[in-house]
């Protein structure tokens, strides 16, 4: 599976390092995070649905948003092994198997999610969780706590607003690009 990742990057950062495409910041902001169980790497299935992740609450995009100081923010796309165990909330087996509903799984109020993540991360059984984007459905965001089997394709690429795929996400979204 190929998974895109929008974060700010350090070019000399090693992987795994803050600046490097691998580095999970240890936070407490996320959809899904649970600190004190583990630290987890967002993606998305489409380059369109990690800038919309990154950017998309921002109704018009400027060469300031794409850089976080003193990085700027880069694409990054990954492959992900096929037997990584991904606990898909977009299949209804799934989310009865969880007692969960859908509206749980896209509620703004992040106790609720950070929940039903936990509870699913101590089933043991999963890699990650990979859940409707809340931009456009056909897009999956995935929050990943295992990285086993997950491997850069190639070097990051720096975004600006002349980006191909910030462009195409710009427009998929709507969002406007202030040159």
């Amino acid at each position: 599976m190929i998974l895109y990742r929008v974060f700010p990057y350090d070019s000399s950062a090693p992987p795994t390092e803050s600046g490097g495409a691998l580095f999970a910041p240890h936070s407490s902001a996320g959809r899904i995070a649970n600190p004190d169980l583990y630290s987890e790497l967002y993606l998305s299935t489409t380059a369109a649905g990690a800038l919309s992740e990154a950017f998309g609450r921002l109704d018009t995009w400027r060469a300031s948003t794409l850089v976080y100081e003193p990085w700027p923010y880069a694409l990054a796309e990954f492959e992900l092994d096929d037997n990584a165990r991904i606990c898909n909330l977009d299949n209804a087996g799934r989310l009865l198997s969880y007692e969960l509903a859908p509206s749980e799984v896209v509620a703004r109020d992040r106790n609720v999610t950070r929940a039903w993540a936990a509870r699913i991360y101590r089933a043991k059984k999963w890699n990650g969780i990979a859940w409707w984007s809340h931009y456009e459905s056909r897009w999956q965001s995935m929050g990943l706590w295992q990285r086993r089997g997950l491997r850069l394709l190639r070097t990051p690429e720096p975004l600006s607003l002349a980006h191909a795929a910030v462009r195409d996400a710009a427009v998929l979204l709507p969002r406007r690009i202030a040159e």
